[in-house]
Order: C-alpha cells, then structure tokens, then sequence
C-alpha cells in the first residue's frame, strides 16, 4: 500500500531531504485523515487527528518504518521532496 503524504509547517532543510535531515513539527494529511507529525532527525512520530494516540517513526535504509520498537514495521515512509515549508512523501 502506498501512502501519500503532505505536510506544511516549519522544517529546516533543502530539498530534497534524506529523512535522518528532517527536523520540525507539521501538519498535513495521511490519505484523507488529519495528522500531525513531529519529525526529530532521524526519528519521529505521528498521529492521527481524530485518535490522537503517537506512532513512533524509526529510520531504517533511508526510509522511516512506523511502529512500535520491537514489533514488526506497520509501515513504511520515503520522503521524495523537503523545502522550508512543505514535506512530501509516500
């Protein structure tokens, strides 16, 4: 399954960006759901507005999987483009 995502906010980075040079808090959708993302270099978390319960986001091969520690992935995130006030990424 592809996700596709987009975020605005404040993010301190060129395009495009690898996803450990991510830093910054935004706000966007994951397919048609609210979300609101927190990325912290490497690392991250999201979640859904309407549930509001994080999901941790982990770098792994120049991708972020989502889950939780220890479990298998649920997911997985590649950011394609990063400019100061836009992320996407499927």
């Amino acid at each position: 399954m592809i996700l596709a995502l987009a975020f605005s906010g404040l993010l301190a980075s060129a395009s495009p960006a690898p996803a450990a040079s991510i830093e910054g808090v935004f706000r966007g959708t994951l397919g048609k759901q609210a979300v609101v993302v927190c990325f912290d270099g490497p690392s991250g978390e999201y979640y859904y507005e309407s549930r509001r319960r994080g999901i941790e986001l982990r770098e792994s091969e120049g991708a972020l999987e989502e889950g939780d520690a220890g479990y298998p992935p649920t997911g997985q995130w590649r950011i394609d483009s990063a400019s100061p006030d836009l992320v996407a990424a499927t």
